[in-house]
């Protein structure tokens, strides 16, 4: 007979587990019962169904506020829209909840020079960074992406990976 390990260490048997929950006490969550489960599912068809194409036009049409490079490589860019993308070790080196404590209260435009500077700092010396500010010709988001695209396709290639 199979057994099974609790989360205290102990072996209960199948039976005994299954005899101790029969099937007409386990109730079954339908969206019409539960609208907290109903909302879940919303949230997750969603996720599976991606953007629309509007959408996601929208968010590539972005301007850049900052961009910021190493080698070359983009590693860091701010939209005006205040999005921030950047590389997981860029990421790891910045305090976020810092500085969203001193954004706290400050316009839109303030934040973004903010984090900008923190990504200066993050990015150290040899970065070079691009400030577009707030109005004028900036790349867009999606030109960003699709040259980050590129330099890692550029990458995999000569690392033999592709």
């Amino acid at each position: 007979m199979p057994s099974t390990i609790m989360g205290n260490g102990n072996y209960v048997r199948a039976n005994s587990v299954a005899a101790s929950f029969p099937s007409s006490a386990i109730r079954k969550l339908s969206a019409e019962d539960d609208p907290q489960f109903a909302a879940m599912l919303d949230v997750a068809r969603a996720a599976e169904k991606g953007p629309d194409a509007v959408s996601r036009e929208q968010n590539r049409a972005v301007q850049a506020h900052t961009v910021v490079r190493q080698g070359g490589q983009i590693v860091a860019s701010i939209g005006r829209d205040g999005q921030v993308m950047t590389s997981n070790a860029i990421a790891a080196r910045l305090d976020w909840a810092s500085i969203e404590q001193r954004a706290s209260g400050m316009t839109p435009a303030d934040r973004r020079d903010l984090i900008a500077g923190e990504l200066r700092k993050a990015v150290g010396t040899g970065a070079v960074v691009e400030s577009y500010g707030e109005s004028g010709a900036a790349p867009t988001r999606g030109a960003l992406e699709d040259e980050m695209s590129r330099f890692a396709q550029a990458a995999r290639r000569a690392a033999g990976l592709w």
